[in-house]
């Protein structure tokens, strides 16, 4: 017992343990989204498929930032910074798709002509209708867990990611301070 305490102890103190966490968190999240929407049957739309989407760039950027490590100080300064940006990006998402499904009478998603984020979650579809294919309403809640939306727990997965890297950035800059 004392060597896995020992174990996890070790690899909390590592620079990269927290980037890695969120890219696990983070693809474990796209994954989990893309097994639910074929086991059940779920109708994710634009707004689904962007957060999808957004989850596979979280687990890349904080894969980059893991291995850029000390040695590229401003290669891991903006792969931090974009992962914290993107999960704060996915936290607006997701936010606004459950307002949305909040208040399906006072918002509209979409209208005559698709949004640019839209038609970027068109252009993943064209590369991959497997993954990327939007068939459902951002309104529709779809699977409920709990009393919360999907977009709800992604709200909460995106800020505790977001937290997790402002933590991580602010750790890394600390002994430059000193």
């Amino acid at each position: 017992m004392a060597r896995w305490r020992t174990f996890f102890v070790t690899l909390g103190r590592a620079p990269a343990a927290p980037w890695w966490g969120i890219a696990a968190v983070a693809c474990a999240l796209a994954v989990a989204s893309i097994v639910l929407t074929h086991l059940l049957r779920l109708a994710p739309c634009h707004l689904c498929i962007l957060q999808r989407f957004l989850f596979l760039a979280l687990a890349v950027l904080a894969s980059g930032v893991a291995l850029s490590g000390a040695r590229f100080r401003l290669l891991y300064r903006v792969m931090a910074i974009g992962t914290v940006l993107t999960a704060l990006f996915g936290m607006g998402v997701a936010g606004y798709q459950s307002l949305l499904q909040w208040h399906p009478e006072s918002f509209t998603c979409g209208g005559a002509e698709l949004s640019p984020l839209e038609r970027f979650v068109e252009w993943l579809a064209s590369l991959s209708e497997t993954l990327f294919l939007p068939t459902g309403f951002c309104s529709d809640p779809g699977l409920v867990l709990f009393g919360l939306s999907l977009a709800n727990w992604a709200f909460l997965a995106y800020a505790g990611i977001a937290a997790v890297g402002i933590w991580a950035l602010r750790r890394a800059q600390a002994p430059l301070a000193r």
